[in-house]
């Protein structure tokens, strides 16, 4: 295997800027006055600001991370900017001093959409706790019911019993993808928050206060991914669905 030296830093940036994009690595990079503008990345989800921008050069530095993305494995809903300078305020000042926006958008952005640290933690907990309490008290499928105890699986994980665990996980899963067929709205709520709340924990990077939500996310990442593989895959007959629901009892 050969190796190339090369000795142009335009040419040596342009092959590190090219493999952030297209590669999986580096899957970091750290820079200082470089690609604010000009620079088009669709999958960058994180930004760690460490520096003080001022107007257009912070909003370009802020626009890098607002655009949509999905791959085969990776979906990009938001962006995360983690702010060690404290620079919203000035994002702000700077959208009023330009008039680029009317007071309509203005607060659709700055009141609805943009989160703080704080309210993404908050809302993780709450959508946490929502999916407890639906699981905790049953959802209806058919003749069926699906009654799951996070806490119970967690237990079971905790104590290395992982088989069961993840026994009631796949047949809580199966159960729930046959409601979601039948266009349970019970289950589609109920997708809809395990896919959020995973989402957002995903986009809070190496926030370390989320590790306190970690053990919940792990059980309710494995059964979304349970019901995405049984949507993926043929449907099962009743008679292997009244199994699992004596099995399981």
């Amino acid at each position: 295997m050969g190796v190339v030296v090369v000795r142009d830093w335009n040419e040596v940036n342009r092959i590190i800027q090219n493999s952030f994009k297209e590669k999986e690595d580096p899957r970091i990079l750290i820079v200082t006055d470089m690609l604010i503008t000009g620079f088009d990345c669709p999958k960058l989800k994180v930004m760690y600001l460490d520096k003080s921008l001022y107007e257009h050069r912070l909003l370009q530095t802020v626009a890098r991370v607002n655009r949509p993305y999905k791959a085969e494995n990776l979906t990009k809903e938001f962006g995360l900017i983690v702010d060690f300078v404290g620079l919203l305020d000035y994002v702000k000042e700077t959208i009023v001093k330009y008039e680029l926006l009317d007071i309509d958008a203005y607060k659709e952005i700055f009141e609805e959409s943009i989160s703080t640290l704080k309210d993404t933690i908050g809302e993780i907990e709450l959508l946490i706790n929502e999916i407890k309490k639906k699981l905790t008290m049953g959802i209806n499928v058919g003749i069926h019911k699906v009654e799951l105890d996070i806490d119970s699986i967690i237990e079971l994980i905790n104590e290395e019993k992982e088989s069961q665990a993840y026994e009631k996980l796949r047949n809580a899963a199966s159960l729930l993808t046959m409601g979601y067929r039948s266009y349970n709205p019970n289950i589609i709520d109920l997708l809809i928050k395990m896919k959020r709340v995973c989402n957002l924990y995903r986009a809070l990077g190496a926030f370390k206060d989320k590790l306190k939500f970690h053990n919940y996310i792990v059980v309710i990442t494995k059964l979304y991914n349970g019901i995405l593989y049984y949507m993926k895959n043929a449907k099962q007959p009743e008679s292997f669905l009244e199994r699992i629901v004596e099995n399981d009892s």
